[in-house]
Parts: C-alpha cells; structure tokens; sequence
C-alpha cells in the first residue's frame, strides 16, 4: 500500500505541479548509511514546496544527477491517469535553480539548461515561428545559491581568523595552552573550543554522560525567569547548522558568571567541566564569545529572519548584503560603535542578552582587536554572496523569480526526514521512504479528498496496479547502480595499478639515470660534476637528475619543500639554482638521523669486495662507505670501472644475489 501511495504522489505531481509556471528547482546530494541519495525538490510561485523525488545515485557527479532527473520525470510521464508529456511540461515550467555553490551543482545546472534547450521545441508552441531574442528568455535558468550558506562561511571565516588571532595572542601556542590534559579536544582555537565544551555542558541533551544540564537550570531558575528565560537558551551542536557558533556565543557570554559561580559551587567534576573551568577565566575567550554574540545580535540572526521572510523578494538580497557590507567596514574602522550597538545594519530590539553584550566591559580593547579582525573577514563573505545575485531586476525578472526561496533549507529538511525514517525502519527500501515522504509533505492526502469520489476511486484502482510496475522499476534501478558501482571500484583497482606500475618505472628511470651521473654525496663533488659539464643544458639534466631521485627514490625530507621545484612561478631554475637546492639536500643529509633497527641477517658489507650478480651478468666489486643518511644505500666500485655507483645492497644480498669475497 505503501507503494501505492507514491503511484498517487506521483498522478498529483503530474496533475499539479506540470501546470505550474515559472517554477524553481531545488536539488542536493547526501551519504546515509553508505548510499548517495539526490534529492529534487519544486516550488511554485506561492512558494509551496513539492518532493519531486529521492533517488539513489551511483556518483554525485553532475551527469548522473542529470540522468536521474530524466529518469524521475519519465517516471512522472508515465504516471497513472496523466498525459503523457506532464514530466517535460514540468521540465519547461523550471525558470529557476536553487543550490548550493559545490562545484558539481554548477556544472549539473549547465547540463540541465542544455537539456531543457533540447525539450522545448517539443512543448513549447510555435516554438519554430519565435526569433531567437524571443527564444532566449525561456531558454535561460537563473541559478541561485542558499543564502544560509553564508551563516555556515560566516563560521569557517570566523574559525580560522580566531585561530591566527589567538596564536599570535599566546606566542604560537595557541589553543589547548590553558587547559592542556583537561579538555576532550584541544584542536582550534579557544573561544570555538569553550563555545562547543560549554553547550556540551550546559545545553538540553548536550553530553548526557558529563553535562550538567539540569543542576544548572535549577542554580540559574531565578536569574533565567527574571531575563525572560523559562530554560537554559544554550542548545546543543547536534541538529544545529546555521548560526550554530554565533547564537550560542552570545549566551556563553551572557551566563558566563553564573557558569563560573555554579562550578565553584557544584565541583568541575569531571575533564569537560574542568575543561569549561579553565577556558571561562581567561579573558580572550570570553572576549571571543563576546565578539561572536555581538555579530549574531547584529548581522547573522537578523539575516535568518529575513532569508526565511517570503515577503521579501530574493532579488531584493543585494541592497541587504550591501548595507551588511557598509556596517561591517565602518566596524572595523571604530569596532567600539559596533559594541555600543551604534552600528547595525538592521533595527535590532533590545533584550537582557544584547544589553550583556554591550555594556562597558574591562575587557572592551581585546573585544575591539577581535572585532577588527572578524569584521573585513565577514565582509568579503558578504561581498562575494553579493555577487551571485548580479541579475537583471526587470519586473520580467522578479515575476519568473517570485517562486524562488532565500535558502535550501527545505531539502535539508527532506534528508533530516529521511534520517529519522531510516533509523527507525532500517530494513525499508528507498522506494518506500520516499512514498512516505512525498506523501507526507506534498499532502497527497489533502490532494487526493479534494478529487471528485469517482475519479479518486479510479485513482487508487489504477494505483495498485501501477505500483508492480515501480517496484520492478525500483529492482532495476537498484541492480543497475550496484554493477555502475562494481564497475567504478574495478575501474579504481586498475587506476591504482596504473599509477603504480608508472610509479615503480619512473623510480626504475630515477635509478638509471643516477648510475649514469652517479650520486653526488658531498658540496665539493656536486662543484666538480657541474663543472665537468660543458653546456648549460646538460649541467640542468644532470642536477635534475639529482634532486628527482633524493624525492622519489631515497624519499629524502627537505627543510624547505620548494627546494625540489624546477621553476618558480612559471619561470625555470637556472642551473646555479639548482646547484645550490642539491647542495642543501646534500648538507641536510649528514644531519638525518640514524636507522632506528638495523636490518637483521645481513653481515657488514662496507669495506667487503663482493660478486653481485646482475641480469647482464656477475660482476665483481668493492663496497666503499654507505650513502650518507641512508644506511641502506652503498657505494660500489667495480672493478674495471672508474664509476662509483649506489645500489641497495641489502635487498640483494637477502635475494641470493650478492657473494662476499673476502
């Protein structure tokens, strides 16, 4: 029955949704339980959200996103009792895309175009007869991207300039320093550690085994009711993306004495409390949270509100982001105004939080040094948001784009639906938890009371007949992804073959040509190699040569990386140049350290004459010294040759091919 109920789903959208216009598509890609699912999703003009569909994918790449459209709206055309064409009537209704900025939903949104290029002349009418400045508009897709993305960059900008703040701030030691076999993580920076251990601690299903959830609330009930609080306002990271860090920021700060009193009171009783402990009495971290608080009051919780708000039009987002960019320039120059709450680019109400964060503080000069740091970081987020919506804002425009959302959060929420359904129906297939979910939230049922009772009947006659034929489909489309992803892991196994064989020919390359030049193992026989060299050319090979097989055969590790480069910003070393790099090798190599174990069943060899025995045939020799720095690389000189060569000996001798003489 269940499947039934997608057959229905599917007769609605075919029904509904195809006469549709100036719709907006909305697309994104998840891994639950080892499976990539994509999932499409439409809005109309009164920004009413349909689940086109769920489908499991072999690759989140952009042609097999694009396939699996195709194959979803052919599943639409062949839908119960609708015409046969509702899918491409849905595909040419599509104005507009909403994602986020992943490289392969870009290029998935240019396959689409051109796809939906190739439809139109079926559906549209007099499409022949149109000029090609006529064509162009219904041609094009305007691709937008979730403005809730820029809260999630806000906080990766955020991150990384706390780090370089606090490092310089504690002389490189940065976080972790203060609270150093105390915390459960000491990795980042130390106001985003005291962010995450204290909502761990202190919010409502936080860490269940050391948080202290419900003794705090009972020590701060007074304060917490006397603020217009009924409960502790932190929540929890878990099921928390946006704004996550900047929200939670703002109440650290807020409680952060009566954190400090009830610890001094209760006991840090265990690592995460100690941790909390450690990270509230030190006055950056506080100053940090502060900071973020500030920008969540300001800038990010006022954005939310108006991304979600469907009165405001999405092509009105520039003049928002611009007078966001405005306030956060004039913050950085005079981040003192931005405390006091003088600077904002949005009328902000008053509250106990925001009247916490703004008075005079002892600590206000390290709240102002962050801020002038945080705030030209924010404004380059903002600046390059702004610059995805540089569209034409003709009333054209804004009527094909009145059905576009701020934000992808309705496809998140299909996957959280998802998440929860494959939790507690494990053994369910795809097919049926996307029954349940477009069911669920298309509101099939309401769809399907208001049909007339003989054609609902009818309906849910043809249904159970046409349900055989999606689970058959469904078993196909299943066995088709399991061989694409045999082929995938076996195409893996032979790239990887590839690459190897091509890695041990390239060291078999690196070796010969190092018997030719020889290895140069001091400053003064690098000198007098170069210098027997008469062209420049030859002396470039020949120090080429060097540097390749100190990197790819002995693996040497370089102070400086770039010492093994042949060029610089496009522009190729001179000879002198890479002199001087394989001198540096050369001087680094007497200062590696010795072999931690000595290669056990193999007698001392230096200083031995030996037969070695080669594919060409046996030759005899005497093994001088060991290359410097590498124990198992020797110096060989045969006899009747003036060369020295460097072999690894070792191996050879254990393979039966090297005889000691005397």
């Amino acid at each position: 029955m269940n499947i039934q109920r997608l057959a229905i789903a599917q007769e609605q959208l075919s029904s509904t949704v195809s006469q549709q216009p100036n719709t907006t598509l909305y697309s994104d890609e998840t891994s639950k339980f080892g499976e990539k699912v994509m999932g499409y999703h439409i809005s109309d003009e009164d920004q009413r959200y349909y689940v086109l569909g769920l489908r499991d994918i072999p690759t989140k790449s952009a042609s097999d996103t694009l396939s699996t459209f195709k194959e979803l709206l052919q599943d639409l055309d062949e839908a119960t009792l609708s015409a046969s064409d509702a899918g491409k009537k849905i595909l040419a209704n599509i104005r507009n895309t909403m994602s986020d900025r992943a490289a392969t939903e870009l290029k998935w949104h240019e396959l689409l175009q051109k796809y939906r290029s190739d439809v139109l002349p079926t559906i549209q009418e007099n499409w022949q007869n149109l000029s090609d400045e006529e064509k162009q508009p219904l041609e094009n897709i305007t691709s937008f991207f979730c403005g809730l993305h820029s809260l999630v960059q806000y906080a990766e900008v955020c991150e990384k300039t706390l780090d370089s703040v606090e490092t310089s701030l504690f002389d490189g030691k940065g976080a972790g320093a203060l609270v150093k076999g105390l915390a459960f993580k000491t990795e980042g920076n130390g106001v985003l550690r005291l962010v995450k251990n204290a909502s761990k601690a202190f919010a409502r299903g936080g860490n269940e085994q050391s948080g202290v959830y419900g003794p705090f609330k009972l020590f701060t009930k007074e304060f917490l009711q006397e603020n217009g609080f009924s409960k502790v306002p932190i929540v929890p990271f878990r099921g928390n993306r946006f704004n996550i860090m900047f929200f939670n920021a703002g109440f650290i700060f807020f409680l952060h004495k009566q954190m400090t009193s009830f610890l001094d009171s209760y006991g840090a009783s265990n690592k995460l409390l100690k941790c909390v402990e450690a990270d509230l009495k030190e006055p950056f971290y506080l100053a940090g949270c502060r900071a973020l608080g500030l920008i969540s009051k300001h800038v990010t919780a006022p954005l939310w509100r108006i991304l979600e708000d469907k009165a405001v039009h999405i092509l009105d987002l520039p003049q928002v982001y611009s007078r966001i960019q405005e306030t956060l320039g004039k913050g950085t120059d005079n981040p003192q105004q931005f405390i006091d709450g003088q600077l904002s680019p949005f009328q902000v109400s008053s509250d106990a939080v925001l009247d916490s964060l703004t008075n005079a503080s002892e600590h206000d000069g390290l709240t102002c040094s962050i801020l002038k740091n945080l705030l030209p970081a924010l404004a380059q987020v903002m600046k390059s948001h702004a610059a995805h919506l540089e569209v034409e804002t003709t009333d054209d425009q804004r009527a094909s784009t009145k059905s576009v959302a701020k934000h992808n959060k309705f496809a998140e929420r299909v996957f959280a639906y998802l998440d929860h359904l494959m939790r507690v129906r494990p053994n369910a297939t795809l097919l049926g938890l996307e029954a349940t979910i477009m069911f669920s939230l298309n509101k099939t049922s309401e769809w399907l009371k208001s049909l007339p009772d003989q054609e609902a009947k009818k309906l849910i006659s043809t249904a159970r007949k046409h349900s055989r034929k999606l689970k058959a489909q469904f078993k196909e489309r299943v066995e088709s992804i399991r061989q694409q992803k045999r082929e995938a892991m076996k195409e893996k196994e032979r790239e990887k073959q590839r690459r190897e064989e091509k890695r041990q020919a390239d060291l078999e390359f690196y070796t010969q040509e190092i018997q030719y030049y020889g290895l140069w193992q001091s400053e003064r026989e690098v000198e007098e190699m170069v210098n027997s060299f008469r062209s420049d050319n030859d002396k470039v090979k020949a120090l080429k040569s060097q540097l390749r097989f100190r990197q790819h055969v002995l693996r040497q590790t370089a102070s400086r990386p770039e010492v093994y480069n042949f060029s610089s910003k496009g522009t190729a070393h001179s000879w002198q140049t890479l002199q001087s790099n394989v001198k540096e090798l050369v001087r680094q190599a007497f200062t590696l350290p010795p072999p931690s174990v000595v290669d056990e069943g193999v007698p001392l060899l230096v200083g031995r004459r030996i037969n070695h025995k080669f594919q060409e045939g046996d030759y005899n020799g005497k093994v001088l010294s060991c290359v410097p720095g590498y124990p198992e690389w020797f110096n060989v000189k045969y006899d009747n040759d003036d060369a020295i060569y460097s072999c690894k000996l070792n191996e050879d001798y254990k393979n039966g091919d090297i005889k000691i003489l005397c």
